[in-house]
């Protein structure tokens, strides 16, 4: 199991790369910009859960820049690596307790908490892929099977 999270993991930054890069192209697509921050808001915040510490005051919805954006995907995917790497096969079993953004606790298992996090990505960068092509933009090609064939 910590193969085929590290390897989503990688294939995870790797796009939001390739959508930091696109949307520095195009300025005028604010909401895209808002969602690729957000994105990258909330791996930080499901980061520090799975660390047992919060970043001071994530905002969650804030837009940030470009250089911001590759800045902090660059130290997430660092982090992610550092927490996947330090688990056993048996911890993506365990549960962790964690307060969600309106401080309402809840429990899941580490496997579970993972996959969300890719998942959240993937439907965030759909929105921005459609952002684009109303914009006359192409995306580029996010989907995992074409990732993993290359």
């Amino acid at each position: 199991m910590k193969t085929f999270f590290t390897g989503l993991f990688k294939y995870n930054f790797d796009t939001n790369l390739k959508m930091n890069t696109i949307l520095q192209e195009q300025s005028q697509l604010e909401e895209a910009q808002k969602l690729l921050s957000h994105i990258v808001h909330a791996q930080e915040i499901w980061l520090g859960r799975l660390n047992d510490h919060l970043p001071a005051k994530t905002p969650l919805w804030e837009t940030i820049s470009n250089e911001e954006i590759s800045r902090k995907l660059h130290e997430n995917n660092a982090g992610w690596n550092t927490y996947l790497t330090s688990l056993s096969e048996d911890d993506f079993e365990n549960e962790i307790e964690y307060a969600n953004t309106k401080g309402e606790v809840f429990k899941n298992k580490i496997r579970d908490i993972l996959f969300h996090v890719i998942n959240h990505s993937t439907h965030h960068r759909a929105q921005i892929s459609t952002l684009l092509r109303k914009a006359d933009t192409a995306p580029p090609t996010t989907d995992y099977i074409f990732y993993i064939r290359e």
